[in-house]
């Protein structure tokens, strides 16, 4: 008969001490799976890098560290963790449509193309893959190809809502007027007209000169969204144009009343008030435009912010990048 070996009481203190940090680390990891399952990207993240810190050798957590990065819009952060996993896994078209996702909200139009083209030579392109090429275009100003990539994905998906709102303003910039109001026509047709997309209805009114069209578009994407500040000022333009500054004054002031914190109306209502003698009011609306520390998104963020919120893809599984 053989004994077992012994082994010495340091060596189980070592094999305890490694099961609980095998333990802790799948703890971790599977907490923040349920986060990112609720979209509680931060909490997610916390998680992550916990576990991280106790194997920084396992590719499947940094993954999922970076489908939390990309959920919490840090594109840099996710792109760290991305960018080498490409070099070690080429032909993993998940993570070069990841690495577009986040080259694309960070306006890195060169690098969308790139990393769109590298998922082109692994997999079938699907309609997100040529709306992120069509937003790089759109945002190189080469406004054929934009069109181009933006019909190719609403040829694989027939109510990509983004893909023909976005068609409407390549069109726009070509002067391709009435293409550009089809596109949306479409969308507020099928009932799919959201507060951006009567936004731009209402403009490709204004060029026609259709001020009570216009008005009906403007007043369609405040039913959509009562806090749409653009609408507001679009509605507030229209009046001045037809030379009822009166009810234009009151529409800036409702819409003030409304979102007080917005220092585009309060600016625009200042305007107002000088122009109707208010100089008091004018100069209070424009001292608190000034004292409001953040400032006015860009009008065109939210178009690549929406993105997440707007395309299936492979991020939403708790191992995004199939490591």
């Amino acid at each position: 008969m053989f004994s077992s070996p012994q082994i010495s009481e340091e060596q189980q203190q070592e094999q305890v001490s490694v099961e609980k940090k095998r333990i802790a680390f799948e703890t971790l990891r599977d907490g923040g799976v349920r986060a990112i399952t609720l979209k509680e990207y931060k909490l997610a993240e916390d998680y992550f890098v916990k576990a991280i810190e106790l194997n920084s050798d396992d590719e499947e957590i940094k993954a999922l560290l970076a489908e939390a990065y990309l959920g919490e819009n840090k594109m840099e952060d996710a792109l760290k963790i991305l960018k080498p996993m490409s070099e070690k896994h080429p032909d993993n078209p998940r993570i070069w449509i990841s690495m577009a996702q986040a080259a694309l909200q960070l306006e890195n139009w060169e690098e969308v193309l790139k990393f769109c083209a590298e998922y082109e030579r692994l997999d079938s392109v699907k309609a997100s893959v040529y709306y992120y090429e069509g937003m790089a275009f759109y945002g190189l100003k080469d406004y054929d190809s934009a069109v181009m990539r933006f019909g190719k994905a609403i040829d694989l998906s027939d109510n990509f809502v983004m893909a023909y709102y976005m068609r409407s303003k390549a069109y726009f910039l070509q002067n391709k007027i009435e293409e550009a109001e089809k596109d949306v026509n479409y969308l507020i047709e099928n009932d799919l007209g959201e507060d951006f997309v009567c936004i731009q209805k209402g403009k490709l009114r204004e060029v026609h000169e259709d001020y009570k069209g216009a008005l009906s578009a403007y007043g369609k994407a405040l039913d959509a969204n009562p806090f749409c500040v653009e609408a507001y000022v679009g509605k507030v333009k229209m009046y001045r144009l037809v030379y009822d500054d009166a009810q234009a004054l009151k529409i800036c002031e409702d819409a003030v009343e409304n979102m007080q914190d917005s220092t585009e109306l309060l600016r625009l209502l200042a305007e107002l008030k000088e122009n109707t003698g208010d100089e008091e009011g004018a100069k209070e609306c424009l001292e608190k435009a000034d004292s409001i520390s953040s400032p006015e998104r860009k009008e065109n963020e939210s178009e690549y912010t929406q993105i997440q919120n707007r395309i299936e893809d492979d991020m939403k599984k708790s191992n995004p990048f199939g490591l």
